[in-house]
């Protein structure tokens, strides 16, 4: 009798110790997991910002390009302007020196 009891204890023992072996081994298996997940979020995290920072550069570029565009216009405009106004005197004179060649 006493060596069944013992039997069973052993047995009981043994199956609790497997029983903390799995957990044991589950719980490992969850930390890997979350390592990994952590990882994949670091890499996703760090993708990101490179993307952001190339669109920030995209930005600041066309944003420069379009600033260069319009102090062109507005370059070209002035010219225009100042150029127009020169034809408009000189077709003045001309006019003023063919009245006075009459």
């Amino acid at each position: 009798m006493q060596n069944q009891v013992n039997q069973l204890t052993q047995n009981n023992f043994q199956d609790q110790v497997n029983q903390i072996t799995q957990e044991r081994d589950n719980l490992q298996n969850q930390v890997n997991q979350i390592i990994q997940e952590r990882h994949n979020l670091r890499n996703q995290v760090n993708r990101l910002t490179h993307e952001h920072d190339n669109y920030q550069n995209d930005l600041t570029l066309m944003t420069t390009a379009y600033n260069n565009e319009q102090g062109e216009r507005r370059r070209w405009w002035f010219s225009y302007r100042d150029k127009n106004r020169r034809v408009g005197e000189l077709i003045r004179e001309k006019f003023a020196i063919q009245l006075l060649l009459q």
